[in-house]
């Protein structure tokens, strides 16, 4: 009877072990040796992109483990564009990228028209507005439901040429 109840003191102890053993994988390191590009398998010791359950070690110089700072809050501007992580997420731009942004990149005369120019992001759409004044609910719509094509767009506001002072703003619209 003392056997039995030390075999199975010994069986419950020993199984958590095994289990924990089977369950813990050795960290994937990132290499880098290929390009700087998470999704290349290469820059990874397995020579494979980390799953989501994967355990991950990234060195710093020197090869030694140290912290690894991400900037993600959605009030974060990791790139120092003036948009936040929320701000870049809602109009598709990359917030750890300065050169990519939401923003009116041209304004040109034709005739007494002004024709307000911006780049798009696929799949989201578009609103362009003006206003003469910058008060809260001065702004009226130019033109809406614009396409994001990833290329870029220009809008014409009529007469807006002609406006002693105009102020255009784009919209990303649901």
């Amino acid at each position: 009877m003392k056997s039995i109840t030390s075999n199975r003191f010994l069986v419950a102890a020993v199984l958590p072990a095994i289990f924990a053993v089977l369950s813990s994988a050795a960290a994937i390191t990132w290499t880098g040796v290929t390009t700087g590009n998470w999704n290349t398998g290469t820059n990874w010791s397995l020579l494979a992109v980390p799953l989501i359950t994967d355990d991950l070690l990234i060195l710093g110089p020197g090869n030694v483990a140290g912290a690894l700072t991400i900037n993600a809050a959605d009030s974060a501007d990791p790139d120092g564009d003036g948009w936040t992580n929320a701000q870049e997420y809602a109009s598709g731009t990359n917030p750890n990228d300065r050169a990519s942004l939401l923003k009116i990149n041209k304004m040109q005369r034709s005739g007494s028209d002004m024709v307000v120019g911006f780049t798009t992001v696929i799949g989201k759409t578009y609103r362009v507005e003006r206003s003469d004044t910058l008060q809260t609910g001065s702004w009226i719509k130019v033109q809406g439901d614009i396409p994001g094509a990833g290329g870029t767009v220009q809008v014409a506001d009529t007469g807006g040429a002609a406006q002693p002072r105009r102020f255009y703003r784009i919209v990303v619209t649901p």
